[in-house]
């Protein structure tokens, strides 16, 4: 006989209580094992391979957006920076005025037009004479016939416009013939006169007389110095695909008073 208040490990009482105390176990041990259950028929089911499916071609397809996208944007980046980028600009080639030998006007012939005209004391040509022996003019300066005349009857507009197209007009036919650039290439005209700016301006008399395009556009700038329409030319023609013809006069046949 077993002393009273203990159990006997084959009694009915002790294998009750060793089947409690192992239950949390037995019951983690099912639920494991009905979930790796449900999982396994998840993943033979075919409508998780079709999601499947659906999730790697989506993938696929979000790459090759934003890979378009990229592509896109770079290209749109390149052309801002080389829209933004001014085209170089170079002289293609210059032409100066060869004056007809009849305009020569020697330096010594400077007191004989001083003293016809009137108007100058003696001390004012005898400053003149020395300015013109002092300043690097030569023997052989042209001069426009007007002047030389002495007579203020022979100065004005129309005087002035025979010398603009005497010496412009020239000058530009000499450039087009060295280039062989035609004239309805030219996109712009730009003219630089210090004193005669008549109307029609002397760019759309250029733009005339060369029959130059209906698209040329053309600006007429006065009293800004000699070099005042370099940097508009080299401003405008640096934005299009084209030439620019800049032509600078002193038109020296207007009357002084």
């Amino acid at each position: 006989m077993e002393p009273s208040g203990r159990s006997s490990s084959n009694s009915p009482l002790f294998a009750l209580t060793k089947i409690t105390r192992s239950a949390p176990a037995v019951i983690i041990a099912a639920v494991a094992l009905g979930a790796y259950s449900d999982i396994g028929a998840l993943i033979n089911n075919a409508d998780v391979a079709r999601l499947l499916a659906l999730l790697q071609s989506t993938c696929e397809i979000s790459i090759w957006l934003m890979l378009t996208v990229a592509l896109a944007v770079g290209i749109h980046l390149l052309y801002s920076f080389k829209k933004q980028q001014k085209r170089r600009v170079f002289v293609v080639d210059f032409a100066v005025h060869k004056p007809d030998p009849s305009w020569t006007f020697p330096r010594a012939a400077l007191r004989d037009l001083c003293t016809r005209s009137g108007k100058f004391t003696p001390e004012d040509i005898d400053f003149q004479e020395k300015i013109a022996f002092r300043t690097g003019l030569g023997d052989h300066t042209a001069v426009c016939p007007a002047i030389q005349t002495g007579s203020d009857d022979a100065l004005g507009i129309e005087p002035a416009r025979f010398e603009f197209g005497a010496t412009c007009f020239t000058s530009i036919a000499e450039l087009f013939n060295k280039t062989g650039v035609q004239p309805n290439q030219v996109k712009f005209v730009i003219t630089n006169s210090s004193l005669f700016n008549p109307t029609p301006s002397l760019s759309s008399a250029i733009i005339n007389h060369f029959k130059m395009g209906t698209d040329t556009m053309n600006y007429s700038l006065g009293g800004m110095g000699c070099s005042a329409g370099v940097q508009l030319g080299h401003e405008y023609i640096s934005h299009v695909n084209g030439f620019s013809s800049m032509t600078g006069v002193h038109c020296s046949t207007l009357p002084s008073r």
